[in-house]
């Protein structure tokens, strides 16, 4: 009776834990590779996709984790699924390098990008007037590079989505007011008053 409960997993189970594994660490890749959640949603506003990518990018960090935590644990399993020998040894490598590629990439946008979390706010503006809306990004990499605010025209899609058509690109003044008045843009720097844009003007034809 000992034998019998100490007897081995199916080969049927060993090939889930595989399937389990595999899918935990290219499903990430291929939301990155094919699809894009954020990019393809563009729901309500820019401000709420840029913080859904930031807990997606966490999430992909655990599930990739997680599948290379039990690739290790499994190396007793891929024979029964898998037969010794090159298949297995390319199962073993490619869920190891594209597992490990990925997580360096994840972890240094989550670093990067940490920003669309703790300073939201700061870096994206919206103004709305007569039917139309401005969105302003400011992109600010530090000491790694200029910074700059990029404009643009938001136009609205059905079921709460949205389209960004790019007006202008400007140098960086800081933490800005975004006010949008009869079409002129103007951003108005919260430091010193310093003004920019205001030649741009907002053409809401471009959502139609």
């Amino acid at each position: 009776m000992s034998e019998l409960m100490k007897a081995p997993d199916s080969p049927a189970l060993h090939g889930g834990r595989i399937l389990i594994i595999l899918a935990l660490v290219f499903l990430p890749l291929a939301e990155t590779v094919f699809f894009s959640t954020t990019g393809q949603l563009r729901w309500h506003s820019p401000e709420l996709m840029g913080q859904l990518a930031y807990w997606i990018r966490l999430l992909k960090i655990v599930s990739i984790s997680a599948g290379l935590y039990l690739l290790t644990r499994s190396a007793t399993y891929l024979p029964y699924g898998v037969k010794r020998g090159v298949l297995k040894g390319l199962i073993e490598v490619s869920v190891i390098l594209a597992g490990t590629i990925q997580l360096a990439f994840l972890l240094l946008g989550t670093v990067f990008f940490h920003s669309d979390i703790t300073h939201s706010h700061y870096l994206h503006k919206e103004a709305s007037g007569d039917g139309e809306t401005v969105y302003v990004y400011t992109s600010d990499p530090g000491a790694m590079g200029k910074a700059y605010h990029h404009i643009y025209v938001k136009c609205s899609l059905p079921f709460g989505r949205y389209e960004l058509h790019k007006l202008a690109r400007v140098d960086w003044i800081g933490d800005v007011d975004l006010t949008l008045s009869h079409g002129q843009v103007e951003l108005t720097s919260k430091r010193n008053n310093e003004s920019v844009s205001s030649d741009i003007r907002a053409d809401a034809s471009v959502c139609k």
